[in-house]
C-alpha cells in the first residue's frame, strides 16, 4: 500500500439524464486538473446520438434486436416474471418512461453491462498506487429507462466494486444520485407536464426505501439482509462469459448513500442543454450535482474517514449556491470589445471601398453614355485612373503626328498601344486595380475620334453639294435632306453625273461656234474651266470626305468596340464586388450589432450582480471600461480581487451571508405527517484564500444559525472567483415529501386521479414488484425500517427461468 492516500473516482451515469450530469462533472474536475482520476462510464437505451458522446466516455447502447423482442414476447406469454404484463409493449428505442421497458432492457443486457462497469472500475485503479475509490451511479429516475434500471444498476455496482475492492484492497464506497420529479404540495396542486415523471419518481423512491431500510411510515415490508434480487429475463449466465449467476446477493445496503434531487419538470422542459448554469435551468441542476461529487470525493480526510465521521446516514438531499466574481464575463467583455474595434474597423474599410466602387462603376458608365460628339475630359477619367487622366496632353500630341485619314485598324491599334503602354508602365500604385493600358487605349481612341469629327466638320463636302444642288434645284432634282444623310451617294449619283453633262454640254458648244465668234469661244472655254474646277474640287473633297469617314467607322466599329467590351467585363467584375462589398457590409452590421447586444447584457450582469444560485457579484465600478485587462487576467483569486477594489468586500460578504440565509434549503421535504429538522453537513469548494471571507462576523452569525453538524473542506479544487457552497442534509424523512407521501396516499385511496386530473394508473409502472410495499394505508407512528413477518434471509422474487 502507499503511504499516501490516492483515491480514483468512477462515474456511472445511466440514461439521458445522469449522462447531461457527467458531462458537467467531467468539465468541472478537468478543470480542477484532476480529471485523470476520474472514469466515466455511460449505459443508454439509444437515445443519445453516438456521435455527442466524448471520446474518453466509456459508452454502452442498449439497442433492441430481433432477438430481443422475440424473448420479450415469450416471457410475456408464458407468465414466468411477474412484472411482464401481457399488454406490455418493448419500445424501439428508449424506454419511453416505461420503467418495465428500462428493467427489461437492463436484464437483456446485464452481461454486458456488467462487463463494461467492471472493466471501466477496474482500469480506473492503479493497484500500486491507489488505496481509495469512490464510484457514483446517477440517473434520472423520472423517465423509464433511469427508474427501470437504477434498483438493479444499484445491486450490480454493489457487487463489482465489493468484489474489485476486495481483490485489490482498495477502500471502495458506492453512492447513488437520483434525481426525482419535484411535486410540492399543497403549494402545488395539479403536476406536470406528463404524470409518469411523478409516478416512476415514487415508484423508485418506495423501491429504494425498501432496498436500502430506510426510516418511513410503510409497515408491509421490511428489509432483512442478506437480500437477493434476481434477474429473470436475463439470459442463461451458463450460455454467455461474465454473470456466474442472475441472481445479486446484498448483505447491506448496496449504496453507501443515497443523494436525491427534486427537478422541476416543467423548468426542465422549458431549459436548453448545454447551455450556462447561469441561464439554463437543467444546466444548474447539473452544476448542483457536480458540486456534490466534487465536495464528497475531493475533501482533504480520508474516505473512511468521512463515511464514520460524516456521511453516516444512508439518505441524504443537497442544495448548492455559487457565489462568483464574473471574470469569464469580463474576459468576454473586453474580448467582444477589441472584436467590435476590428468589426468596425473593417466595416470603415468595406464602406470605403463600396463608396470607391460605386464612384469608378459611375464613371465607367459615364463614359460609356457620354455622346459620340463628345469627347472624355481629364475630370471624366480622374475617378479611375489619375494617371490616364494626366497624360491626356501626350495622347493629344501623339495624335497630332498620326494621319487619321490614312489610318488602318492595326495602325490605329498599334499607336494606341505604344501610348498605353507608356501610361501603364508610370502607373501609380494606386490604380493598380484599373485596367490602365485598356482605359489608356479607350482614351486614345474617343480622342482620334474627335479630332476625326473636328476634320469631317472641316470638310465642305458635304456643304458644297448643299450650295451647288441648291443652286441648279431645277437640274438637280435632290432633297437637301437627303443631301445631308449621304452626301457622296447625291454626288455620285446625281451632282457628279449632272456637272459632267453640264460641262459636255459646254465642250459641244465651244465645238459648235464659230473660230471668228471670238468673244463668245472664250467666254464658253472660260465656263468650262470653272466647271471643270468645281468638278475636281467636289472629287477632291470627297475623297477626303471618304477617307474621313472610313477611318471613323475604323475607329468607331474596330478600335472602340473592342476596348469598350473589355471595360464592360471590367465593370461587370467591380459590380460583382460591389455585390460582395454589400453584402460583407450586411454581414458586418449585424455582427456588430449582435456583439454591442452582448457587450449591454454582460454589461448588465456584471455591473448589477445577481443573488441566485448561481449568485454573480457586481464589478465595482460604473462602467467596464474602468477595468483593466491587465487586472482582470493578472488576478489569482477573488481576495486579489477585493484588493484591487474590483470587487467590493462588503458586496461579496453580503452575497455569501444571503446565500447562507435564504438559499441552501432542504429540497425534498413539505413536513406532512410530522415536523422534521434535517441536519446539515456544509462543503466548502474554492481557492484556500478566498475561505477567509467565510470567517467575516455576518457570515459566521449566519453560519451558527444554521444546525450545521459537519464541515467538509476541499484543497485540491483550485476555484479562484467563486465560493461554491454545498449543504447536505441528513436524517431525510420521506413521509415528508410530497414526492413520496401524497402519491402513495392517493395511489392507496384510489384517487390519483383527483391528483393529477386524468386517468392514471401507477400498478403498471411498477417493474420491482419484489421492492415494492402493497397497497396498504400510512400508518401515523413513524419506525426504522420496514415492519412485518419476513424470513431472515432469502430471494424476494422467484427465478424466470431460462431463456
Amino acid at each position: 500500500m502507499p503511504s499516501e492516500t490516492t483515491r480514483k473516482h468512477v462515474f456511472v451515469s445511466v440514461g439521458t439524464g445522469g449522462y447531461r450530469a457527467a458531462q458537467t462533472v467531467d468539465r468541472r474536475v478537468s478543470n480542477a486538473g484532476v480529471g485523470e482520476r476520474w472514469k466515466f462510464a455511460v449505459i443508454d437505451s439509444g437515445s443519445i446520438p453516438t456521435d455527442e458522446f466524448p471520446r474518453d466516455f466509456e459508452v454502452l447502447q442498449l439497442q433492441k434486436d430481433n432477438r430481443m423482442g422475440q424473448i420479450f414476447n415469450r416471457l410475456k406469454k408464458n407468465g414466468s416474471i411477474k412484472w411482464l404484463s401481457e399488454d406490455l409493449e418493448l419500445a424501439n428505442q428508449g424506454s419511453v418512461r416505461d420503467p418495465k421497458n428500462g428493467r427489461f432492457y437492463f436484464e437483456y443486457h446485464s452481461h454486458r453491462i456488467y462487463r463494461q462497469l467492471t472493466s471501466t472500475i477496474r482500469s480506473a485503479i492503479d493497484t500500486t498506487q491507489d488505496d481509495e475509490l469512490t464510484v457514483w451511479l446517477c440517473a434520472s429516475v423520472a423517465g423509464g429507462t433511469g427508474a427501470g434500471m437504477y434498483p438493479l444498476m444499484s445491486v450490480m455496482l454493489d457487487q463489482i466494486v465489493s468484489d474489485i475492492s476486495d481483490s485489490v484492497e482498495v477502500d471502495a464506497r458506492l453512492l447513488g444520485i437520483a434525481c426525482v420529479s419535484e411535486l410540492s404540495l399543497p403549494q402545488r396542486t395539479v403536476p406536470g407536464p406528463n404524470p409518469a415523471y411523478y409516478l416512476n419518481s415514487n415508484i423508485v423512491l418506495r423501491e429504494m426505501a425498501s432496498l436500502l431500510d430506510l426510516d418511513t411510515l410503510q409497515q408491509d415490508m421490511q428489509a432483512s439482509y442478506p437480500m437477493e434480487v434476481n434477474m429473470p429475463a436475463a439470459p442463461d449466465p451458463t450460455k454467455v462469459s461474465a454473470l456466474r449467476t442472475n441472481t445479486f446477493t446484498c448483505d447491506s445496503p448496496p449504496l453507501d448513500a443515497l443523494f436525491v434531487m427534486p427537478v422541476d419538470e416543467e423548468r426542465s422542459d422549458a431549459s436548453t442543454p448545454g447551455g450556462e448554469e447561469t441561464n439554463s435551468y437543467i444546466e444548474g441542476v447539473n452544476y448542483a450535482i457536480s458540486s456534490v461529487v466534487v465536495g464528497c470525493t475531493l475533501v482533504d480526510d480520508g474516505i473512511e474517514n468521512l463515511f464514520e465521521d460524516v456521511l453516516t446516514e444512508r439518505l441524504y438531499t443537497f442544495d448548492t449556491v455559487d457565489v462568483r466574481a464574473p471574470i469569464d464575463d469580463a474576459k468576454r467583455y473586453f474580448d467582444i470589445t477589441e472584436q467590435l474595434d476590428q468589426l468596425r474597423e473593417t466595416l470603415t474599410e468595406v464602406e470605403n471601398r463600396i463608396d470607391s466602387l460605386e464612384q469608378r462603376i459611375q464613371a465607367y458608365q459615364a463614359l460609356d453614355e457620354m455622346p459620340v460628339t463628345e469627347e472624355p475630359s481629364p475630370e471624366d477619367v480622374t475617378v479611375v485612373s489619375s494617371r490616364v487622366a494626366s497624360a491626356f496632353d501626350r495622347a493629344r500630341q501623339r495624335l497630332d503626328a498620326v494621319r487619321l485619314e490614312q489610318g488602318e485598324a492595326a495602325t490605329l491599334t498599334s499607336e494606341a498601344k505604344t501610348y498605353a503602354s507608356s501610361v501603364s508602365e508610370s502607373s501609380a500604385a494606386a490604380d493598380d486595380e484599373t485596367p490602365q493600358e485598356i482605359l489608356a487605349q479607350f482614351v486614345f481612341f474617343t480622342l482620334a475620334r474627335s479630332k476625326l469629327r473636328d476634320r469631317i466638320a472641316e470638310n465642305d463636302f458635304q456643304s458644297r453639294v448643299e450650295d451647288i444642288c441648291e443652286k441648279n434645284a431645277d437640274d438637280v432634282d435632290v432633297s437637301l435632306d437627303r443631301v445631308s444623310d449621304a452626301p457622296v451617294q447625291v454626288f455620285e449619283q446625281s451632282l457628279e453625273p449632272y456637272l459632267a453633262d453640264s460641262l459636255q454640254a459646254i465642250e459641244a458648244r465651244i465645238e459648235d461656234t464659230k473660230s471668228y465668234h471670238f468673244r463668245k469661244r472664250r467666254s464658253l472655254k472660260q465656263s468650262k474651266e470653272e466647271l471643270e474646277d468645281v468638278l475636281a474640287e467636289l472629287r477632291a473633297l470627297r475623297d477626303r470626305y471618304v477617307a474621313q469617314q472610313n477611318a471613323m467607322e475604323t475607329l468607331t466599329n474596330q478600335c472602340l468596340a473592342d476596348i469598350e467590351e473589355k471595360l464592360t467585363t471590367h465593370v461587370e467584375t467591380l459590380e460583382d464586388d460591389l455585390e460582395e462589398q454589400e453584402s460583407r457590409q450586411s454581414e458586418i452590421q449585424n455582427r456588430i450589432t449582435d456583439r454591442e447586444q452582448a457587450i449591454e447584457s454582460i454589461s448588465e450582469t456584471v455591473l448589477d450582480g445577481s443573488y441566485g444560485r448561481i449568485a454573480q457579484l457586481p464589478l465595482n465600478v460604473d462602467a467596464l471600461d474602468e477595468v483593466s485587462r491587465e487586472t482582470i487576467t493578472t488576478a489569482s483569486d477573488l481576495t486579489e480581487l477585493v484588493e484591487a477594489r474590483v470587487i467590493d468586500r462588503q458586496s461579496l460578504v453580503e452575497h455569501l451571508r444571503y446565500a447562507l440565509e435564504n438559499r441552501l434549503e432542504e429540497p425534498l421535504e413539505d413536513n406532512i405527517e410530522r415536523h422534521n429538522h434535517p441536519g446539515e453537513t456544509l462543503a466548502t469548494i474554492s481557492n484556500a484564500q478566498n475561505r477567509q471571507f467565510l470567517s467575516e462576523s455576518a457570515v459566521r452569525t449566519t453560519l451558527a444559525g444554521r444546525d450545521i453538524r459537519g464541515r467538509l473542506t476541499i484543497d485540491e479544487v483550485d476555484s479562484p472567483f467563486s465560493i461554491t457552497l454545498v449543504t447536505l442534509f441528513d436524517e431525510i424523512r420521506l413521509d415528508n415529501a410530497s414526492e413520496y407521501h401524497h402519491i402513495t396516499r392517493e395511489w392507496q385511496d384510489g384517487s390519483l386521479q383527483d391528483l393529477f386530473g386524468e386517468p392514471v394508473d401507477l400498478d403498471s409502472r411498477i417493474a420491482y414488484p419484489e421492492l415494492f410495499a402493497s397497497n396498504r394505508s400510512l400508518n401515523a407512528s413513524p419506525s426504522k425500517g420496514i415492519a412485518g413477518e419476513r424470513p431472515g434471509s432469502g430471494p424476494l422474487v422467484e427465478d424466470g427461468g431460462e431463456q
